[in-house]
């Protein structure tokens, strides 16, 4: 974490690239260890979204790792399948994927693989899914100027009223004013 971060000093990344790289890193922490809850997820969302420097980003990362550390019992939070899965989640969400076809790729039977993957995230498959592209999409809207139909398109929703549907669904508010709202209140660092 220190070599990314001192190199994402020396290229002067951007405050957006800078926010996007630890909420990358800060989730595949998260995925890893049990001991990281809920209220640990929201919070460092909340932390990365109000950051005003690099060394605050990377000091609250730390502290992180630290708490897990403290606590030698601390396992993985899922099994090497349900890991699997989120892994072609998180890199292929953009695409038609489905449970069936996730299933087939790691080599199991989806009927299985959705029983595991209900069992340790607490939420089937195109929850997870979902969730996934709500992310990108509500990054998307706060870094680009995309109109919102095509951020929908470039996340994976084929249809805009789904897409619309979703997010409303997930964060109380249509993308638009999602937009509205967030982009006046996103600092930039110092």
């Amino acid at each position: 974490i220190n070599h990314i971060y001192q190199q994402m000093e020396t290229y002067r990344y951007s405050p957006e690239n800078v926010r996007h790289v630890t909420f990358l890193l800060f989730t595949d922490i998260y995925r890893q260890y049990s001991s990281l809850d809920k209220e640990v997820y929201d919070a460092t969302l909340q932390r990365i979204h109000v950051s005003s420097s690099v060394k605050e980003l990377k000091a609250w990362l730390d502290q992180i790792l630290d708490s897990i550390f403290d606590h030698p019992d601390a396992g993985k939070r899922y099994s090497e399948l349900v890991t699997g899965a989120i892994g072609v989640i998180s890199s292929n969400y953009q695409q038609d994927l489905t449970l069936k076809s996730v299933a087939e790729g790691l080599h199991v039977n989806p009927v299985y693989l959705g029983q595991l993957f209900k069992k340790e995230t607490e939420r089937s498959f195109s929850q997870f899914l979902n969730q996934v592209r709500i992310k990108k999409a509500q990054y998307d809207l706060l870094n680009s100027n995309k109109p919102i139909n095509e951020v929908g398109y470039d996340i994976g929703y084929n249809n805009p009223a789904y897409f619309f549907k979703m997010f409303r669904k997930l964060n109380g508010l249509t993308p638009k004013e999602f937009r509205e709202k967030y982009l006046t209140n996103y600092q930039s660092f110092e």
